[in-house]
């Protein structure tokens, strides 16, 4: 067994997980990229293929990064069906703003993003509001 920066401890192989990539599953890739880039302030870490409609990509804000994946790919190399109905049911992405939670509120809201729960402090004293993309994934940015 060993420890990590923060005294977890790895069980199986000294194997120490330190980050989770979440894959979103999306209907319009190139929308979703555009609305991440230019309502979210992500930038693109890499998008496949390099040429033509886009399929898949990794999108980042400073050390938040997030895989989206168009649903016809997807099924492609995942799924039997396609995935229909509301997307993020019982999901919800959790994000450290780092820089100032208010000030993210502030630069969303300007942005007319769908913020669904206004920004709080909640009974742990965290500070935080959540959002709903355009394929109705939830994010929630907490400080």
């Amino acid at each position: 067994m060993t420890k990590d920066d923060y005294g977890y401890i790895s069980i199986k192989g000294g194997v120490i997980m330190r980050d989770i990539l979440p894959l979103l599953v999306v209907d319009d890739l190139q929308a979703t990229i555009d609305y991440y880039i230019h309502k979210l302030g992500f930038g693109i870490q890499q998008v496949s293929p390099a040429e033509g409609p886009p399929n898949f990509a990794i999108i980042k804000r400073k050390d938040a990064r997030v895989m989206l994946e168009a649903q016809a790919s997807y099924a492609r190399h995942n799924a039997a069906d396609p995935i229909t109905g509301p997307r993020g049911i019982g999901v919800e992405l959790h994000m450290v703003a780092s820089d100032g939670v208010d000030a993210l509120h502030a630069e969303l809201s300007m942005l007319g993003v769908d913020i669904i729960k206004p920004i709080h402090t909640n009974q742990y004293g965290v500070r935080h509001f959540s959002i709903r993309d355009l394929n109705g994934y939830i994010l929630t940015f907490k400080q």
